[in-house]
């Protein structure tokens, strides 16, 4: 999260705000009061596994059993901007920067289980796992 802080600051955009650490309610109220505001932008950070295929705790048994290499990538953070919410129907539409996964929808409670993880990709022996969490940046 800092390092993408201190790129916002190199290029001068300096009306943003960076949320890690955030529980549920706070991370509801930011999508939903201002994914659709065209003077904001969001950039989430989330991990794949939780959003595409299973739980934090699923990989981390995989990974106890040898599976480190296999699910390394689905630990990682991956940012992608946050284009939309829906309303009625509770989703988020995020424009993945991967073009593999295109634009796709995603309940905000599933998209919360993917930001509310630990990211373990750049794990050392000395340091703790880097915190995911959203950047808000007003235009």
């Amino acid at each position: 999260m800092s390092t993408i802080s201190k790129i916002l600051n190199r290029v001068n955009i300096t009306n943003f705000q960076t949320e890690y650490a955030i529980n549920y309610n706070q991370f509801k109220n930011a999508i939903t009061e201002k994914a659709n505001d065209p003077s904001y932008r969001i950039l989430c950070n989330f991990a794949r596994g939780p959003l595409f295929f299973c739980d934090q705790g699923t990989l981390f048994i995989l990974i106890r059993l040898g599976f480190w290499y296999s699910f390394r990538s689905l630990l990682n953070g991956h940012w992608s901007p946050i284009i939309g919410y829906l309303e009625l129907e509770n989703v988020v539409v995020i424009l993945d920067t991967n073009n593999k996964y295109g634009t796709y929808l995603v309940s905000l409670d599933r998209l919360w289980e993917a930001c509310a993880t630990c990211d373990f990709g750049n794990l050392s022996l000395f340091s703790k796992p880097s915190v995911r969490g959203i950047i808000i940046v007003e235009l």
